[in-house]
């Protein structure tokens, strides 16, 4: 049975995103979202020191690996795509939202 959740939150992490910079968008999201959320993070990075610092800090975001680098252009539409169907196979949510960890 899927969960009810009012928000779905992507957020896609690539080779070059900062572990800094993911975790502040996360903490950001904690401190202003005021619905019912769950946060996807999409993990392209091919660095688990990145995957681990998220899941030490935050046990509550889901973190979605990618086993193998698909490129640059094509990467992040797997990945994104991964997340995604997740999103619809995990969540009955009435929002999706894609994230990106400089946009706050």
């Amino acid at each position: 049975m899927k969960s009810l959740i009012d928000l779905a939150i992507v957020i896609p992490v690539g080779p070059g995103c900062h572990t800094a910079y993911i975790l502040d968008t996360i903490d950001s999201v904690k401190q202003y979202v005021r619905c019912n959320y769950h946060i996807i993070i999409s993990d392209d990075s091919q660095n688990s020191v990145v995957s681990n610092a998220i899941a030490e800090q935050h046990q509550d975001v889901i973190i979605l690996k990618t086993t193998k680098n698909h490129g640059k252009g094509l990467g992040l539409y797997v990945t994104l795509s991964n997340a995604f169907c997740y999103a619809l196979d995990n969540f009955d949510f009435s929002a999706l939202l894609r994230l990106d960890t400089d946009a706050l």
